[in-house]
């Protein structure tokens, strides 16, 4: 539904709804309060099914327009300088900490599978070492052993480590040593 300018009551008030005040993908939806001649904020999911089930008061939208388009011709421009920047960062938190949640799901759902290949207690300090490395945490394989078998010791402790009998880390491919070293935190020296 293309949207106009438009007056309407709201809690005993009449307020002005214009396209051109909106700030695209906001939560909040602005309308121009006719009583303060100032713009106030309201959630979008609150306000939006008011703003179309309300008819539109042509009488107050004449009554006001001169001083709202007056106002808008002044301060619009500046006051979008100001929010649209503000509701941009805000928008892009928003989009981070979602990333961030779908990642935190991502790895203990690779936890789950990990912890069920070498114990919880091991996977977790597994997955915290990978994570503090900087590298994603892509979970553990099987032990593989056959003709790719692999006997070495671990870096960090000098446990001896067969891949014939434990895990390998998905991200780096090393053997998973007990203390919960491999590849991912080797520094080289």
């Amino acid at each position: 539904m293309a949207r106009e300018l438009k007056a309407f009551s709201l809690r005993g008030e009449v307020v002005l709804f214009d396209p051109d005040m909106q700030i695209p993908n906001c939560v909040h939806m602005f309308l121009w309060n006719t009583e303060e001649r100032e713009v106030d904020c309201y959630l979008s999911t609150f306000i939006t099914s008011t703003l179309e089930s309300e008819p539109n008061d042509s009488s107050q939208l004449q009554a006001y327009l001169s001083t709202y388009l007056a106002w808008k011709d002044k301060y619009l421009a500046d006051w979008l300088a100001t929010k649209r920047p503000y509701y941009a960062s805000r928008a892009k938190e928003a989009a981070d900490e979602e990333a961030k949640k779908i990642e935190r799901e991502k790895n203990l759902e690779t936890l789950r599978t990990a912890s069920s290949l070498a114990g919880q207690e091991l996977a977790e300090r597994h997955m915290d070492l990978v994570i503090k490395s900087g590298k994603p945490y892509r979970g553990l394989s099987r032990p593989t052993g056959g003709w790719r078998r692999r006997v070495t010791h671990c870096y960090a402790c000098h446990a001896h480590l067969d891949n014939s009998s434990d895990v390998e880390c998905v991200s780096c491919g090393w053997i998973l040593c007990h203390c919960g070293a491999c590849g991912c935190g080797y520094l080289g020296y």
